[in-house]
This record gives C-alpha cells, sequence and structure tokens, in this order.
C-alpha cells in the first residue's frame, strides 16, 4: 500500500504582475478528474475566517463531472478556465496565476480540505516581513518523515530541522 506522507501542502507567494492587483489573496486550484473531491476542497473554502478575493479553478479538460459539480454548484463563486486538453499540473498553476487579480496567489489541490484558519495563516504569515516571498504548510501524517522531523512536546509536534 502507498503512503501519502503530505495530507496537504499549500502554498502562498505574490503575484508576478502587481500591477492593478488587489489587496488579498487568489487561490489557484488545477483540476483533472477531481469529481471526488472538489466539492468538498471548495466547501472548506467557503468556509475560510479569511474570504479568499478568488477562487479560480484551471481545468486540464477532465472527463468526469468535474465541470458539472462546478457549474451547478459553484458558478458564481468561483472563475473557470478550461483547457483544451490535460497540459498537466505546471501549466494549470500558471495560468491561473497569470488570470489572478490579488497581490498574493495560493496555491491548493483539489483533492484537500483545508481548516478554516488556512488562509488566514498563511496570509499573516507573508504579511510579517516584506522579506518573505513565499509561505507554506505541510501536514505530516504520523510516518517516518513525521517522526524524523519533528519532536513531540506537550502533545504537539514541533518542528526540528531544514528539510
Amino acid at each position: 500500500m502507498a503512503v501519502r506522507y503530505f495530507k496537504y501542502h499549500t502554498v502562498i507567494t505574490f503575484s508576478k504582475d502587481m500591477g492593478e492587483k488587489n489587496m488579498g489573496v487568489s487561490v489557484v486550484i488545477p483540476n483533472y478528474n477531481g469529481e471526488k473531491y472538489l466539492k468538498k476542497c471548495l466547501d472548506t473554502l467557503m468556509e475560510q475566517t479569511l474570504k479568499p478575493e478568488e477562487i479560480i479553478i484551471v481545468d486540464n479538460n477532465s472527463k468526469d463531472k468535474s465541470l458539472e459539480i462546478i457549474n451547478n454548484i459553484f458558478k458564481e463563486k468561483v472563475t473557470l478556465i478550461k483547457l483544451n486538453e490535460n497540459k498537466g499540473f505546471s501549466v494549470a498553476v500558471n495560468e491561473g496565476i497569470k488570470h489572478n487579480k490579488s497581490e498574493f496567489v495560493a496555491l491548493l489541490n483539489n483533492d484537500t480540505e483545508v481548516d478554516k484558519d488556512w488562509l488566514k495563516n498563511l496570509y499573516e504569515c507573508i504579511k510579517k516581513d516584506e522579506k518573505i516571498f513565499i509561505c507554506w504548510i505541510v501536514s505530516l501524517y504520523n510516518s517516518f518523515l513525521y517522526r524524523r522531523f519533528f519532536k513531540r512536546r506537550n502533545g504537539f509536534y514541533h518542528y526540528t530541522r531544514l528539510f
């Protein structure tokens, strides 16, 4: 059985072009056949304590019912960019970043359910210091990596070294 070590890995960074940008965060979600996951992912985004300025879904020519979910439930809440073929994760992310309207961009996988303070925590991290260019959150399962890089203190695991 394959073990997925990263529960979620999300990144926030500056938008490349700062002209005509809103002060806030755009969330970019690349999607390919994410029918099983997309609704839960988007539901958790709707419950954020810091609301995203916009949510951009870039669809890699999905063959499942992903687009139906987006159009029937979230049409007014997301911007949908449809690619004519599956160009892969990197191209989808870059397309979403190109179309964002915010100062910051957060990247999120379509199979991720985030905590209600996820975006607020990322935003507060990157706004702490103008020298910070990128922030990310990694949540590890109880795995070799988890035990290797984190020490248990007072019921919580604390980061012990750089990757």
